[in-house]
């Protein structure tokens, strides 16, 4: 693995990585011997903020994305409809994009990719399977609810856009005259609990350091943890109109497929939802010990800002009043003192007389 691969293994969420470092290696074991080049000119729609170009440097990456920015290979556009010329990339890929598209431009995105790809273009997205993907971002939506008072604001787009099944995507492959095959990623127990810790870190910085630890385990040991996922909560298609390529893909997803199957628990979904609020509950009474504790750090320094100076003031009193004590003294001393006693002491004899 080279240096810029591992640092995105030390420091990526482990979706991100996850959905990121598979495509990179369908490209690099399947259509990269396919196409018979060095450097391959890939399009990531919707890929402004992705890691595409740190996957693939090797490779020409150009991002289209509906932001106003500017940067190198960074165009701005509509993914369902650009000026590109036909075939001009060899791959087109896109990253937990399309369930963010209405429904009806779907259809529209997937031909644009194809018409622009010479080979074909890699979805990943979360689909949704006998309803248990759904009902898991329900869950963890809620959970964000609980912790932050307000909808997570991908989940929610997610329920309400509806996210795509198997099905869908197939169907809109056939109808742009595509096939395709498709591999899953992220066990949708793993995906559950990994996002709760990472909700949690976002309200509680001092435990950033151990989910980062976390996300690099997963990201480490991806090969394990990915292998024979029975429900994903993310899949990875390769839609393509050319056998060559769809075969070439699916010959390196049935290698991964036929890896060493992990066992996976079922948790009762009442048991989760308990164990959901009771997380939310221990983070929430966590946070607010720490408000707490800060706050009366605070107070503490501000205290000790104080004693300290009055202390300097007291100091400072001390020495001026030793100033003084010594200029009495020379005073007392001088020879001017000794000289005008008389008249000092006519003087007060003079106050007596008067005020009598």
């Amino acid at each position: 693995m080279n240096e810029t691969k591992s640092i995105l293994e030390n420091t990526l969420p482990f979706d991100q990585y996850s959905r990121q470092r598979i495509v990179s290696s369908l490209i690099d074991k399947s259509l990269r011997p396919l196409s018979n080049k060095k450097m391959l000119n890939i399009i990531d729609l919707g890929g402004h903020k992705g890691k595409t170009t740190e996957f693939q440097p090797n490779d020409n990456v150009t991002i289209l994305d509906v932001f106003d920015e500017s940067y190198k290979n960074y165009i701005k556009g509509d993914a369902t409809k650009t000026s590109f010329k036909d075939g001009v990339f060899d791959i087109a890929c896109s990253f937990d994009v399309f369930e963010h598209i209405p429904r009806k431009k779907r259809q529209a995105f997937v031909n644009e990719a194809l018409r622009i790809s010479k080979y074909g273009v890699f979805l990943a997205m979360p689909v949704d399977v006998d309803n248990k993907v759904s009902s898991a971002e329900i869950m963890l939506n809620n959970f964000h609810k609980t912790l932050f008072s307000t909808d997570h604001r991908w989940l929610k787009e997610h329920i309400d856009y509806r996210i795509p099944n198997k099905e869908e995507v197939k169907r809109i492959a056939l109808t742009s005259g595509a096939d395709c095959v498709s591999i899953s990623s992220n066990q949708i127990g793993d995906w559950q609990l990994l996002q709760m810790l990472i909700f949690s870190a976002a309200n509680n910085p001092y435990i950033t350091e151990d989910v980062n630890a976390i996300n690099a385990w997963y990201n480490k040991n991806i090969d394990s943890l990915d292998s024979g996922v029975d429900v994903g909560y993310r899949q990875i298609f390769f839609i393509s109109k050319h056998d060559d390529s769809i075969r070439s893909v699916k010959h390196e997803i049935d290698a991964i497929a036929k890896m060493e199957t992990k066992d996976y628990v079922t948790v009762n979904r009442a048991t989760f939802d308990e164990f959901s609020r009771t997380l939310a509950r221990i983070n929430k009474q966590y946070v607010n010990q720490l408000e707490l504790f800060n706050k009366a750090r605070q107070t503490k320094k501000q205290l000790l800002d104080e004693i300290k100076l009055l202390t300097e003031n007291l100091a400072n009193f001390k020495d001026h009043n030793v100033k003084l004590t010594a200029d009495l003294s020379r005073i007392y001393s001088s020879p001017s003192w000794k000289l005008t006693k008389p008249l000092r002491l006519a003087a007060r004899a003079r106050r007596k007389l008067a005020g009598r």
